[in-house]
């Protein structure tokens, strides 16, 4: 293998340039493709700590760049978190295999015994999930007895946005909604900062939206409405998401996250959540990407969330 500049991304935000936002350089091979990323303060998502979103991107990224002549659709993506700590100064080794249409992937710190990060990224994916799908499409077309708000700092705002709008985008708000049979789901609308932008300002790959960036957003989606459920912060165990076809810019987006169930006990939960975004074009509203995953819930997140949501200046 060789060190080779990214040109397949020439201009990406992401891994080209001269300060990308995650790698400039990699080593690749017919199958395999590894690079090094610093975590700095731009990859920040709690206090000292690396958003889950770098990860997922990066890899992403990877498997892109050793696909050929890209990542075909419909994808199917399943990361997991666990293994090491990362902070804020690691570096970190990013991997992607490939064997046939499955790329699988890893992220560890540099030296480590146990990734922080493991992928499995399926290309021309089988249709699949049909019928957890139509629970959220379910869920999405009643319309809800209550709403409630939550205005909070946009963390992820780096990894999702295009620089030149990211300062428009330092803030989201989460709508916990109940309907009339008294299930409760969260919705965050990602075109409601500015009006009818149709998701122009989230970064992309080629044409298309940048599935790294979606999958960041379901994340944090599914999270809240796990936190919501248990009373609880966390941290995300794995997320799995079905893209069946590519997302062009163009319709208003929002994603929809519902806790299914909950286990364990006060002191250590599991949620289980479902969702997906949804796009809205014409007044014709469609599913386009579907995500389930779990969260492990403990009472001292919570309180570490309360402080750093409270005391954050973005």
């Amino acid at each position: 293998m060789m060190i080779q500049l990214n040109q397949k991304h020439a201009g990406c935000y992401y891994c080209a340039g001269q300060m990308p936002f995650l790698f400039a350089e990699y080593e690749k091979g017919s199958d395999r493709i590894t690079a090094l990323l610093e975590i700095d303060t731009r990859h920040q998502g709690w206090p000292g700590i690396p958003h889950g979103g770098v990860g997922i991107t990066a890899l992403i990224e990877l498997a892109d760049i050793l696909a050929k002549p890209c990542l075909e659709y419909p994808l199917y993506f399943n990361f997991r978190f666990g293994g090491e700590k990362l902070v804020i100064g690691d570096r970190v080794f990013l991997e992607i295999i490939r064997s046939g249409n499955v790329f699988t992937g890893k992220m560890e710190k540099e030296g480590g015994r146990q990734p922080y990060l493991t992928c499995e990224i399926t290309a021309s994916a089988p249709p699949i999930l049909a019928e957890e799908s139509k629970t959220i499409e379910n869920l999405s077309s009643q319309s809800p007895v209550n709403s409630s708000p939550l205005v909070m700092p946009n963390f992820a705002n780096r990894i999702i946005f295009a620089p030149q709008t990211q300062h428009l985008h330092k803030y989201r708000t989460f709508y916990f909604r109940e309907n009339q049979d008294g299930r409760v789901y969260v919705k965050c609308s990602l075109t409601d900062c500015r009006d009818k932008d149709n998701g122009i300002d989230i970064n992309k790959m080629g044409e298309y939206l940048h599935p790294g960036a979606i999958i960041t957003i379901l994340d944090e989606t599914l999270g809240w409405a796990s936190f919501f459920a248990s009373w609880q912060g966390g941290v995300t165990i794995n997320i799995s998401a079905y893209f069946p076809e590519p997302i062009i810019p163009g319709g208003r987006l929002y994603s929809l996250g519902y806790c299914e169930r909950t286990y364990g006990t006060f002191q250590r939960k599991i949620a289980y959540s479902s969702g997906g975004l949804f796009e809205k074009k014409e007044g014709v509203k469609r599913l386009i990407v579907y995500a389930n995953g779990r969260w492990l819930t403990k009472p001292e997140y919570k309180e570490k969330m309360l402080r750093y949501i409270t005391s954050y200046s973005p």
